[in-house]
């Protein structure tokens, strides 16, 4: 496994639902306890979730595994639920009719890795690309921890 990127989880929230902010800022796990959450799909996102709530002797209300994060956007656009992405989704997002509010968790932050079979043949290319990103550390990517909104030309304002 070679790490490459980490960003942080965030929660987008539509236009006229009580966790709605002009401000973007951040959202605690336990604010979002009451409402319906629209996650990623895959099971290992589902666990990290599920971590945020350690504690409060609550489980979030998970409404949608979502696989694409273009269709949890325009959930959430519609009301359906809060959408639980990694903050990546916020480059879909062209419009004021949601904000994106950062979770505010120390383990609110979603890993990116490369990860093959080393019993398995890899193609040239393959080999060439993973010894690129060993000797190039330099290259792995790592969002800034989100200290200020979030803000894109149209973005809740």
């Amino acid at each position: 496994m070679l790490p490459v990127y980490e960003e942080p989880w965030v929660a987008v929230i539509p236009k006229g639902h009580a966790l709605y902010s002009w401000e973007n800022d951040p959202v605690k796990p336990s604010e979002l306890l009451p409402y319906d959450l629209l996650i990623p799909s895959r099971e290992s996102r589902k666990g990290e979730i599920d971590k945020w709530f350690d504690g409060t002797g609550h489980a979030p209300v998970i409404r949608g595994r979502i696989a694409h994060m273009m269709n949890a956007y325009e959930l959430s656009l519609h009301g359906v639920g809060i959408s639980i992405y990694p903050a990546s989704i916020s480059s879909l997002i062209r419009d004021k009719d949601v904000c994106v509010r950062p979770v505010e968790h120390p383990n609110a932050h979603a890993d990116y890795a490369l990860i093959w079979n080393k019993n398995h043949t890899l193609s040239h290319v393959a080999e060439e690309f993973i010894a690129y990103v060993k000797q190039n550390p330099d290259s792995r990517c790592t969002m800034p921890e989100l200290t200020q909104p979030i803000r894109h030309s149209h973005l809740c304002r």
